[in-house]
């Protein structure tokens, strides 16, 4: 995962770069440098991010419930 995917992945699944970190267990700032490319990212937290990334966009564009 890029730099640039890894931002528009995260701005598809509704995640500010907060909400996203407290998901990976990692500071904020830590997705921030992932983002702007000033740090690498490494084969685990690709592998991580895809899955919390995948899991919140698929929560960000399933329909509610409807009320019983």
């Amino acid at each position: 995962m890029t730099a640039p995917e890894l931002a528009a992945a995260r701005a598809a699944a509704g995640l500010s770069r907060r909400q996203l970190a407290l998901l990976m267990g990692v500071y904020d700032s830590t997705i921030w440098r992932w983002e702007t490319g000033r740090s690498p990212i490494g084969h685990l937290e690709a592998a991580e991010l895809h899955r919390v990334l995948q899991r919140s966009t698929k929560k960000a564009k399933s329909p509610g419930k409807a009320a019983s």
